[in-house]
């Protein structure tokens, strides 16, 4: 039935991730600054961490540290160097990203990578900060982060891989890179969770029924008519 069809976005709050044991590395790829605010986090769980850093020509600066150029043959060149290993994926976008067309390719190279099997990524995280708005935050939210996240909904297609999208708060520290650290996404459906005031929350589908039918002789607001066509947009 047609009032079964419409839901809406909604934030609950969930617990924090437990500190379980990790047997999978990661794999950091985003700015230099952010990835080495969170490869500690990791590496005191005692996994191998990567880190990957964008630049104009692959390069190994050490035996776990990459420049890569930001498409699908640097991610090929970072997969041969890597081996087969599988490693979790953490893609991290800059705090102030503006222009949306370079974290985007990069993401999309990335996914096209994992798709050929140049590159063996077991599970895939984007991490942002300022990409969600929660209810009451009076801050405003970055557009070009969000757009990211409903990207991710491809990358989860092309890849087929468990996904997940973590929103950090402005001026995230050690706690929230702890926090992070201990994520694992386990469905390929995508659930986005944001870290707030020492809390997690997570976004879910609620129910969203339609207004009920207006009794007779009552004046109907709903904007719906009898026998029209009606083109739902959004979700694709």
């Amino acid at each position: 039935p047609m009032d079964e069809w419409f839901y809406q976005p909604a934030w609950t709050q969930r617990p924090l991730p437990h500190a379980v044991a990790a047997t999978t590395g990661v794999c950091l790829i985003g700015p230099a600054a952010l990835t080495a605010r969170l490869a500690p986090a990791f590496r005191q769980r005692g996994v191998r961490v990567v880190e990957v850093t964008p630049a104009a020509q692959f390069a190994r600066s050490a035996s776990d540290q990459f420049q890569v150029t930001e498409d699908e043959a640097g991610y090929r060149q970072l997969g041969e160097a890597l081996g087969s290993d599988p490693l979790q994926c953490h893609f991290v976008v800059a705090d102030d990203v503006v222009v949306l067309s370079a974290p985007l390719n990069s993401l999309f190279a990335v996914a096209r990578a994992v798709a050929n099997g140049d590159i063996a990524f077991s599970a895939f995280t984007l991490v942002t900060t300022r990409a969600q708005h929660l209810p009451g935050e009076t801050a405003t939210s970055s557009p070009a982060a969000g757009a990211l996240v409903a990207a991710l909904r491809v990358v989860a297609t092309e890849t087929r891989l468990p996904v997940m999208a973590i929103d950090l708060p402005a001026g995230w520290g050690e706690r929230e890179a702890g926090w992070l650290s201990r994520e694992t996404p386990d469905t390929n459906a995508l659930l986005p969770v944001a870290y707030r005031g020492g809390r997690r929350w997570l976004q879910e589908l609620q129910p969203c029924p339609l207004p009920a039918p207006q009794q007779s002789g009552q004046k109907d607001n709903s904007g719906q008519k009898d026998h029209a066509v009606y083109l739902i947009t959004g979700g694709f």
